[in-house]
Parts: structure tokens; C-alpha cells; sequence
């Protein structure tokens, strides 16, 4: 079973819910102190992200065991270090593309 466990950021509450109920759309991501929600298509949009997601860890479990801690926190770091890659394979693609056209 995976649950997520969200901190409202408007009242900080917390409050969990189970990621098959995410995917099946049995709950919203609504905060269950405040009813601060996440509007409906970004909701929709992580449901399906998430249920792929949890396609590739039942793949993944006929050979593994695994468990996973997320931090919103350090995502922001991550996106940075995704954008530096992606900046340095723009180059490398640049680098190659003008190395083609000099031969």
C-alpha cells in the first residue's frame, strides 16, 4: 500500500491518503482542516502520472523490494539539477549538430 501524507500549506494540517484512492478518484486532494483543494485538473493530472507511476513499481516489485520517502522541499533542487541536464544535452546536441555541417 502506498499512502501520501500531505501538510496543507494554508492551515497546516495534515492528512493522508491512499494512493489507489488518488488514482480511482475516491478522494480529493482537499484539505480535510480547511477544504483548501487543488484544482481539478492538476489533480486529475498527478492521478494519472501517479497511476503509471505505481504501473512501473509492480514491474519493478518481481525483482525488488523498495520503499520511497518523498520531500516537497527538495524538489525545487531537483527540477534545477533536471534543468542543468537538460541545458547540457542542448549543448552537446548544438556541439554535434555544428560539428556535422563543418564536415
Amino acid at each position: 500500500m502506498a499512502l501520501f501524507e500531505f501538510t496543507c500549506r494554508q492551515c497546516e494540517g495534515s492528512f493522508a491518503i491512499e494512493a489507489h484512492d488518488i488514482v480511482r478518484g475516491d478522494e480529493e486532494l482537499e484539505c480535510t482542516h480547511c477544504d483548501f483543494e487543488f484544482h481539478k485538473a492538476g489533480a486529475s493530472d498527478f492521478a494519472a502520472a501517479l497511476g503509471e507511476f505505481l504501473e512501473q513499481l509492480k514491474a519493478l516489485n518481481k525483482k525488488f523490494a523498495f520503499s520511497a520517502e518523498f520531500n516537497s522541499d527538495t524538489l525545487n533542487d531537483s527540477e534545477e539539477a533536471l534543468d542543468d541536464d537538460d541545458e547540457e544535452a542542448d549543448e552537446k546536441i548544438d556541439e554535434d549538430e555544428d560539428e556535422d555541417e563543418a564536415s
